[in-house]
Parts: C-alpha cells; sequence; structure tokens
C-alpha cells in the first residue's frame, strides 16, 4: 500500500487523493514511512486525514515503531533513524543511534545509509 501511494505521488508529482488513500490505509497497518508521507504533504491539514489519538503523524510513527525496534526488529530499528528527524524535537544522536544498531542487525538500507553518510562526511561517520 505505501508503495501505491509512492507511485501514485510521483505520477501525480505531490500528495494527490489517491496518494493519500493509499499512504493512509498503509498507515493504519503501522506503515511509518507511509505516515512520514502524510506528514510531509500535510494530510492532517488539508485532507483531515489524521491519526486515531491526535493530529501528530510522527509521533504516532515513533510509538508504534519503538516497540517493534525495541523488540529486535532491524527494519523497525532502520525507520527510527527517519522518524527521529520529525519529531518535535528531532534528535539526530538518537537517530545515528538506531541507524547503527539497525545495520548491525543486518538491515540493507541501514548500512547503505550509513555508507551514503559516511562517503558524505556527515555525521562524524568513520570511515573504514
Amino acid at each position: 500500500m505505501y508503495y501505491l501511494g509512492e507511485a501514485n505521488r510521483l505520477l501525480s508529482r505531490g500528495l494527490s487523493n489517491a496518494a493519500m488513500d493509499w499512504y493512509y490505509q498503509a498507515a493504519q497497518h503501522g506503515e511509518p514511512y507511509a505516515m512520514l508521507r502524510l506528514f510531509d504533504g500535510g494530510a492532517c491539514e488539508l485532507g483531515d486525514v489524521c491519526p486515531d489519538n491526535g493530529d501528530d503523524w510522527p509521533q504516532e510513527a515513533l510509538e508504534l515503531t519503538l516497540p517493534k525496534a525495541e523488540a529486535g526488529d532491524a527494519e523497525a530499528m532502520g525507520a527510527l533513524y527517519h522518524i527521529y528527524y520529525y519529531v518535535e524535537e528531532p534528535d539526530e544522536e538518537e537517530a545515528l543511534k538506531w541507524l547503527h544498531r539497525a545495520a548491525e542487525a543486518g538491515d540493507a538500507n541501514a548500512m547503505n545509509w550509513l555508507g551514503e553518510l559516511a562517503r558524505s562526511d556527515k555525521w562524524g561517520v568513520p570511515r573504514a
């Protein structure tokens, strides 16, 4: 559902109603990246597409993803890297900590992000 939202967003060059519908369906199934897309697109303000418990999609993503990451889900750990940029007070140190943990747990996307960060000399990620 998230990828159908992505396809619709890219085809319409923005958060269309179709993209928003797919992202919302994905968010209802706990997809954190869909929640972040809904936040980026202003879905809550513009389309009244809000989380059940408020209007803060990044906080919703954090609340649903953190327990999974703490339980050892490598994909959830990697998602926290992105989520920590969106919460009310972004925490780069916490984001990078989870990215490292995700890579150590075998998440290929996290490994790739660490490589990109090291190559661009961001955040002082050491080069091997």
